[in-house]
């Protein structure tokens, strides 16, 4: 069963609004059908202060996400470039 995917208002101001319109729709796509239908397999977890979160790479981009089990969704934490994404994830959301 497909998990349901709850983007947070301030990720998308955050986040998606700076990319550009082609990119902005690829990591949709990528969220909404290869995430939601798998999130274990597909991300690698993430230690530290980011242990319960899961990153996936795409390209120059990386999505960072958790995973609610009891609701089955997942809630992408910050999407970006690699150089800043985990800087700006996902603590301020908590």
């Amino acid at each position: 069963m497909k998990y349901e995917v709850d983007y947070p208002k301030k990720i998308l101001k955050r986040d998606f609004l700076p990319l550009s319109p082609e990119i902005r729709k690829k990591i949709k796509k990528l969220i909404e059908d290869k995430i939601a239908a798998n999130p274990f397999k597909v991300g690698k977890p993430l230690s530290g202060k980011l242990k319960g979160y899961r990153s996936l790479r795409t390209r120059d981009c990386r999505i960072v996400y958790r995973i609610n089990i009891a609701e089955h969704k997942i809630i992408p934490a910050s999407v970006g470039y690699r150089k800043n994404v985990y800087d700006k994830t996902p603590l301020d959301l908590l």
